[in-house]
């Protein structure tokens, strides 16, 4: 008995370290989960980054051109946690400036990334965290207010800055998880993969990929496609985006790809607003060509509804002669990107 008695004993035990093990194992695979996240977000963050400094200063050239409008500032925060932070200290973090846009405004307010945030329009912001600091950023953007007062703390003294906004199209830009090199656009919003702007890897290329999606934006093309869904009952007007086009479901007869001559108009009018916006003309179309040229290799990692022909790689050349050599004079080439807008059939 007594030995049949330890068994149970040492099969109790075995149970238990078992359990043990098992707990242990997913605690490790929690933490392991958390620290990817904390590792991955900084790179996320920089992606986001690049998205915009190659974003706005395209939707800013297009807002000349858009019947909406909305404002921007071009700021970002971030939440610092304290040293040797204990319950009797506060909340524990203080945000400072994480994100200056180099092309708007902002940039020639006197900001400084790493300024350590006191007060934003006059009310002490201590106890926000940066994501609420983002937020009452982006709505005070939609009351139209004209100027952002911001003091903070440099070098131990307290100095206060004021930002002017800047006006762009009003499209939704939103940054997507994707196993694909992809940028789509949907009448209202430009979605660009994480694979892309990490194949892009530079502003002015990444933003030959945004000026791209623009401009099918700014078109009738696109339009008429999702409206003509919109009557099928496939869809709702506003196209909620989640993943990229497929080859079937309700982004089927977007996923077929737009003519050759839709595609052709759509690069002449990318190189147009990359003129407006200052951009690096020939990086962008030596990007695009690299793009294009892969895309032709049927890289599985490339998912994109725009087809690519010789013919239109002759246009592309063509429209970049042309264009290059006014990217400095925008009155010849507004002009065109607006009344080129009626070649959807």
């Amino acid at each position: 008995m007594r030995h049949k008695g330890s068994s149970y004993i040492l099969a109790i035990l075995s149970i238990l370290l078992s359990l043990s093990s098992c707990q242990t194992q997913k605690q490790e695979l929690a933490l392991g989960e958390k620290a990817l996240k904390q590792r991955s977000l900084p790179i996320l963050l920089a992606q986001e980054d690049l998205l915009r400094d190659a974003a706005y200063p395209l939707l800013i050239a297009a807002s000349r051109h858009g019947e909406k409008t909305r404002t921007v500032w071009g700021v970002r925060f971030a939440s610092v946690p304290l040293p040797f932070h204990n319950e009797t200290q506060g909340d524990g973090f203080y945000n400072i400036v994480r994100y200056i846009h180099p092309d708007l405004p902002v940039a020639q307010s006197g900001l400084h990334v790493g300024d350590r945030v006191l007060a934003i329009n006059g009310k002490g912001v201590r106890k926000k965290t940066a994501a609420e600091l983002n937020r009452l950023v982006q709505k005070l953007s939609k009351t139209g207010s004209e100027r952002l007062d911001i003091a903070v703390e440099r070098d131990k003294k307290i100095v206060s800055f004021s930002v002017s906004p800047a006006t762009i199209i009003d499209y939704k830009l939103e940054l997507v998880d994707s196993p694909y090199i992809n940028a789509e656009a949907n009448g209202v919003s430009i979605y660009v993969s994480r694979e892309m702007v990490d194949y892009a890897g530079s502003k002015n290329a990444l933003a030959a990929v945004v000026a791209h999606a623009l401009a099918h934006n700014l078109s009738m093309d696109l339009a008429d496609t999702i409206a003509k869904m919109a009557a099928k009952n496939h869809v709702r007007h506003h196209l909620p985006l989640s993943s990229f086009a497929l080859d079937k479901g309700p982004f089927a007869e977007i996923s077929k790809g737009y003519p050759e001559s839709v595609e052709i108009a759509a690069d002449r009018k990318a190189f147009q607003l990359l003129a407006l916006a200052k951009m690096d003309l020939h990086e962008a179309a030596e990007f695009w060509k690299k793009l294009m040229n892969d895309f032709n290799r049927q890289d599985n990692r490339f998912l994109s509804t725009h087809t690519v022909t010789q013919n239109r790689m002759l246009e592309f050349e063509k429209s970049l002669s042309e264009i290059a050599p006014v990217e400095t004079q925008s009155d010849p080439i507004i002009s065109d990107l607006s009344e080129e807008n009626n070649y959807m059939s």
